[in-house]
């Protein structure tokens, strides 16, 4: 009964994915861009290296707001 319902749900995806993906030109440029990012090790490294870098300067600014207690 479940492999029937999953099986349902996932033809539902596909015959929705594949004709958004075959058509829209946002859907597939971010189809590329992912397989882009995923298969280039040196823009993966650039963007782990961003990502990490924004998310310390989130924490140090939360840091900042809890010790001065205000947002002004």
């Amino acid at each position: 009964m479940i492999h029937r319902l999953a099986e349902s749900i996932e033809l539902s995806f596909w015959n929705i994915a594949i004709p958004l993906m075959t058509h829209s030109n946002v859907v597939r440029n971010g189809i590329r861009a992912v397989y882009k990012i995923q298969h280039d090790r040196a823009l993966r490294k650039d963007l782990l290296l961003s990502c990490a870098i924004s998310l310390l300067g989130f924490a140090a600014g939360l840091i900042a707001l809890s010790l001065t207690g205000s947002l002004v």
